[in-house]
C-alpha cells in the first residue's frame, strides 16, 4: 500500500496541470492532499472525501473558487465519514483496504503554522478527534501537522512531545 502526503501550498494555474501529472507518476493507493482545490481531479480511479470548500475571506485569507484545506483521495473503497472537529480543516474517513479497514485523519494543524492561540487550540481539539474517532482502530495521521520531530523543536518542545505521546498511545 503506498500513501503520499503533500501540501499543495494553495494552487496556481501554471501549477496544476504539473501537480497532476506527478500525482498520477506517484500511483499512490491513498492520497492526503493539504492547501489544495476541487481543481484537482485525480479522476475515476480514485474516490475522495474533502473539508468543505473555503469561502472567500475566511480566517482574513483571500480563497479563491474551489480551494479547500485537505483532501483524501483513495483507490479504495470509503466506508464512513467522521465528523470533526473543524470541518474547514480536518476530515477522518473509514476505507477498506486489502489489509482491513483503516481510518484516515488528514488534517492541517494550525492553519497559520505552529505559533499561538490557534495553533494550540487547533492542537487540543484535534487531539480530543484522535481519541474520540481513532482508539483502537488502525489508524492513519497525516498532513501538516506544523510541528518538526526532529532536530529544532519547532514549534516548540511540547508541540512535539504532546504529539509524540498521543500518536504513541494511538
Amino acid at each position: 500500500m503506498k500513501i503520499l502526503t503533500w501540501n499543495l501550498e494553495r494552487l496556481t494555474k501554471n501549477k496544476n496541470q504539473l501537480i497532476l501529472a506527478k500525482l498520477n507518476e506517484f500511483d499512490a493507493d491513498i492520497l492526503i492532499l493539504t492547501e489544495t482545490s476541487s481543481k484537482i481531479n485525480l479522476g475515476e480511479s480514485y474516490s475522495s472525501i474533502s473539508t468543505k470548500l473555503l469561502p472567500e475571506n475566511y480566517d482574513g485569507i483571500d480563497y479563491k473558487n474551489g480551494e479547500n484545506r485537505v483532501t483524501i483521495w483513495t483507490k479504495y473503497k470509503i466506508k464512513a465519514h467522521h465528523k470533526t472537529c473543524d470541518e474547514f480543516t480536518n476530515v477522518c474517513a473509514e476505507i477498506e483496504t486489502p489489509l482491513g479497514l483503516l481510518t484516515l485523519y488528514a488534517t492541517i494543524i494550525g492553519v497559520f503554522g505552529g505559533k499561538g492561540e490557534r495553533f494550540k487550540n487547533n492542537l487540543k481539539n484535534q487531539i480530543n478527534d484522535f481519541e474520540k474517532l481513532l482508539t483502537n482502530k488502525q489508524v492513519c495521521i497525516a498532513g501538516d501537522f506544523n510541528v518538526m520531530f526532529s532536530g529544532y523543536a519547532y514549534p516548540s518542545h511540547l508541540a512535539r512531545q504532546t504529539l509524540n505521546d498521543v500518536f504513541d498511545k494511538l
